[in-house]
C-alpha cells in the first residue's frame, strides 16, 4: 500500500466505481522532469488516503501503437457499460494528440479503440475529456498554444461507439476570452478541461496562468 502523499503523479483523475476509487494520471514520469514515458497506470483505493500499488493499464510495447512518449493526463469514463481512457500521447515527427483506449473493467488492460488518434491530425492537441449532451457524445480538448499561441478549447462530436468523429471541432473559447489569463511572450495556455452539470447548467473547469 502507498499513502497518498507518497505518490508522484500529475494530472490526477479519479473514477468512483463499485465502492472503490480508481486514480489515473501522468505516472510514468522521468526523474526530475515533466516528461513522461509510454504507459498509463491506475492506483485503486477505498478511502483516497491509502492506495494499492499501481497497475499498468496501458502498455503500448506490444500494441504497435503510434505514440512513443509523453503519455499525459489520462481520464477514464464509463459509457455504455465499458470504460474508455482518454489520454494524450506524442511521437517524433507527429503532433501531440488524444487517443481513446477501451476496456471492460476500470483496472484491466486497455487497448486502442482505433489505430489513429481522435483529435485532428494536423493540430497539436492534448487533455481530451468526455461529455454527453442530449445523447450525443463529445470529446472536448485543447488546441495547444505551442502551435497557435492563443490556446483554444474545442468540442468535437463522436460516433455512438466513439470510434470516429462525426463532425468538425467546434471552438468553445480561446484562452484570452478570460481577461484574467496572463500570457508569456504572446503565448496563452488552455489546459485540462473537465465538464460537469450543476444548478441546471453545464460548467467547465480548466487551467491557465493568471496573476
Amino acid at each position: 500500500m502507498r499513502k497518498r502523499e507518497d505518490i508522484r503523479i500529475r494530472d490526477p483523475f479519479i473514477l468512483p466505481e463499485n465502492g472503490r476509487y480508481y486514480m489515473y494520471g501522468t505516472t510514468d514520469l522521468e526523474d526530475g522532469s515533466i516528461r513522461a514515458r509510454n504507459t498509463f497506470s491506475v492506483y485503486p483505493s477505498t478511502d483516497l488516503e491509502n492506495f494499492s500499488e499501481p497497475k499498468v493499464v496501458v502498455d503500448v510495447a506490444n500494441l504497435g501503437f503510434w505514440g512513443t512518449y509523453d503519455f499525459w493526463a489520462p481520464e477514464v469514463h464509463k459509457y455504455n457499460g465499458r470504460y474508455y481512457l482518454f489520454g494524450s500521447c506524442k511521437a517524433e515527427g507527429m503532433h501531440r494528440a488524444t487517443q481513446i483506449f477501451v476496456c471492460d473493467t476500470p483496472d484491466g488492460d486497455f487497448v486502442p479503440l482505433a489505430i489513429t488518434a481522435r483529435t485532428p491530425a494536423d493540430w497539436e492537441c492534448l487533455d481530451g475529456t468526455f461529455f454527453v449532451e442530449n445523447g450525443q457524445p463529445y470529446m472536448v480538448f485543447c488546441h495547444e498554444w505551442t502551435q497557435i499561441k492563443n490556446g483554444e478549447i474545442h468540442a468535437m462530436p463522436l460516433s455512438d461507439d466513439l470510434t470516429h468523429p462525426i463532425g468538425e471541432p467546434v471552438l468553445l473559447f480561446r484562452a484570452t476570452d478570460n481577461p484574467q489569463v496572463t500570457g508569456n511572450n504572446g503565448n496563452y495556455v488552455t489546459d485540462g478541461p473537465f465538464l460537469f452539470r450543476e444548478d441546471g447548467k453545464i460548467k467547465m473547469i480548466w487551467s491557465s496562468f493568471a496573476n
